[in-house]
């Protein structure tokens, strides 16, 4: 096996998508790595799956690296799981960094890491049976995002809203400080099913601002739809990576 899957090499642009990751081989005392981007201007990493790496061995899943200020890198609905490493990796970026819709679960290691970086974004994500989340001198904004571990930090910048968390830990620099600790109810983790049950908590408790126009969420429905069925009926999105569709009554 290869030590990395895709690379985009300085000072280029890309659009990576709808591949899968597999079979990777850590080399040279470091780990794999699925996707790396490294001192890149624009691209985009779309609908991939990373999984499946050599028994054994160490993969992280994307990692970004040294974008310059000018330079902009979004991570939409990839699946990353099954691996011995971290999930996603952020590090000494002066751009835009952007997750939305992405799962990355069952993880040996972290599910994201941002170190260094000015500018990063997760929306509507679903992070959970990982380690504990880290950000190292970064500013990080968390929006209608699942996570089930928490967020070590340290010179860090947090605004999470509308987020799921393990604990609720207000004050200080934010990283802390999710809106509710309700359990997702997925409807088969052990399975990589991370599907919000009908009965979920997290139904219709993400962000009440429209999403993008043509946003959708990991199977590709509309990102903001009635969930719940209970009146009024409203357009809200769920957290988390998956947007429940509700039977309504007539």
């Amino acid at each position: 096996g290869f030590d990395t899957g895709i690379e985009v090499l300085q000072n280029s642009s890309a659009e990576v998508t709808g591949n899968t990751v597999q079979g990777l081989n850590q080399r040279f005392g470091s780990s794999a790595k699925g996707i790396h981007v490294k001192g890149s201007k624009t691209v985009a990493i779309s609908r991939n799956i990373i999984n499946s790496p050599i028994a054994g061995q160490t993969v992280d899943g994307v990692y970004v690296e040294s974008v310059p200020a000018d330079g902009a890198v979004s991570l939409d609905h990839n699946r990353i799981t099954g691996l011995l490493g971290q999930g996603a990796i952020f590090a000494d970026s002066a751009g835009t960094l952007t997750m939305e819709g992405d799962v990355i679960a069952q993880l040996g290691d972290r599910g994201f890491y941002a170190g260094g970086v000015a500018d990063l974004t997760i929306e509507n994500a679903t992070i959970v049976d990982v380690d504990s989340a880290e950000v190292n001198t970064a500013t990080v904004r968390i929006d209608s995002t699942i996570l089930d571990d928490s967020i070590n930090s340290f010179q860090a910048d947090c605004t999470i809203t509308h987020s799921r968390g393990p604990a609720i830990v207000q004050g200080g620099d934010g990283c802390g400080d999710f809106q509710t600790t309700a359990q997702p109810q997925f409807v088969d983790p052990g399975a990589l099913d991370y599907h919000l049950q009908a009965d979920s908590p997290l139904i219709d408790k993400g962000n009440p601002a429209a999403p993008a126009t043509g946003a959708v969420d990991l199977d590709g429905d509309d990102r903001a739809i009635e969930g719940d069925g209970v009146c009024p009926y409203d357009s809200r999105r769920d957290m988390g990576a998956d947007e429940v569709t509700a039977t309504l009554a007539d």
